[in-house]
């Protein structure tokens, strides 16, 4: 430790031996007064074994300890209040508390190689299929055992009631109570198409050895109907005479409907019509199966029933394409009724002609919506 009094009088102090160096000048050398002659040897001595010292100002000592603080003081951050060296606290109500643990429940870690979990999931959804389809199987066998085996008085209405209810065999309403009257008619069904031509194909087949065939229009897929009946019972009987030639068939219901509001006068015009197809659809079967003739009064009324209804078509007040399509559902109409006239006529022609009328209608109430 060096000190600079002031008589311009250097003091160095070396392992306890003083040496005193005289400045007279500021730009003078300092000359060497004094110089110990010991050993070449260079003794270091502890502080705490250094001898005592007589006392210097404190304003010519340099303290290097004091300087780190100050220096290590400076790299700490600065705060507000000047007098912590460490950053202040988080308020108690910011500090992150300290949340029970709780126990919850995990899967466990399950993984299964890509081939084996495939494997799994093709064996439930097989399995799940399979199960679906016999549940469906039997439970429609047992409705069906329950049903066929169920008697004729539980299925049917008491007797009392069976004057109110629809005759057996109509295809329409037995009475009229406004609107569009519906027609619901059991048809022998010949296939299903996708493209009209080749339904077109099997029609012209099958007129060509004398069946009646019509191809739907307002299905999808178009349907091919082979004949025409009021009832089950009747349906089968044209179905069988189908068998017996080697055709397979199908039978069906087919219904045709609408809840469109039309007038008083269209709605009597459309029910004068169905209840001529009714009657005309009842003797079709029979005369097709051989078991009915029809005689000249028979065909003379039908004639009049016709000529009365192709009349209210001028009492209706509808646009152009209804009162086209309506026309021509009436002469499609009169061409059956027409047919009855000759004694030449067959119950396949009046098939036929049925089949193509019901088309017609259904295409008629369809503008109406």
């Amino acid at each position: 430790m060096g000190a600079l009094d002031k008589k311009n009088v250097i003091t160095v102090r070396m392992n306890g031996e003083k040496t005193i160096i005289f400045r007279e000048e500021e730009d003078a050398a300092p000359t060497e007064v004094e110089q110990p002659q010991e050993d070449d040897a260079f003794h270091w001595v502890l502080a705490e074994q250094e001898p005592p010292q007589k006392h210097v100002p404190e304003t010519n000592i340099v303290d290097f300890e004091q300087r780190r603080k100050e220096k290590h003081a400076l790299s700490l951050p600065f705060w507000d209040d000047g007098k912590r060296d460490r950053g202040p606290k988080l308020p108690p109500n910011k500090r992150k508390k300290n949340r029970p643990n709780r126990r919850t429940f995990s899967w466990p870690d399950l993984r299964l190689p890509g081939k084996m979990l495939a494997i799994v999931l093709s064996a439930v959804i097989v399995g799940t299929g399979f199960g679906l389809m016999l549940l469906t199987l039997f439970s429609t066998s047992e409705m069906d055992q329950a049903s066929s085996a169920a008697p004729e008085a539980a299925q049917g209405p008491p007797a009392e009631e069976t004057t109110t209810m629809q005759p057996v065999g109509s295809i329409t309403d037995d009475t009229f109570t406004g609107g569009i009257p519906g027609l619901t008619v059991h048809v022998v069904q010949g296939g299903a198409f996708s493209t009209s031509e080749k339904g077109q194909e099997s029609v012209q087949a099958l007129r060509s050895e004398g069946y009646p065939a019509v191809l739907t229009t307002l299905t999808e897929p178009m349907y091919l109907f082979m004949g025409i009946a009021p009832s089950k019972e009747n349906i089968d009987e044209l179905a069988q005479v189908y068998q017996g030639v080697g055709r397979d068939t199908y039978t069906k219901v087919h219904v045709i409907s609408s809840d469109a509001s039309v007038s008083e006068e269209t709605a009597e015009y459309l029910y004068a019509g169905t209840q001529l197809v009714d009657e005309l659809v009842q003797l079709s079967v029979g005369l097709t199966t051989g078991e009915d003739t029809i005689s000249p009064q028979e065909a003379n009324g039908l004639a009049g029933e016709w000529n009365e209804w192709n009349a209210q078509i001028e009492s209706l007040d509808e646009p152009d394409e209804i009162i086209f399509a309506a026309k021509n559902w009436t002469a499609k109409m009169g061409e059956a009724v027409e047919a009855l006239q000759g004694d030449d006529a067959t119950g396949w022609d009046l098939q036929q002609r049925l089949l193509e009328s019901t088309m017609l209608y259904e295409q008629l109430i369809e503008k109406f919506e």
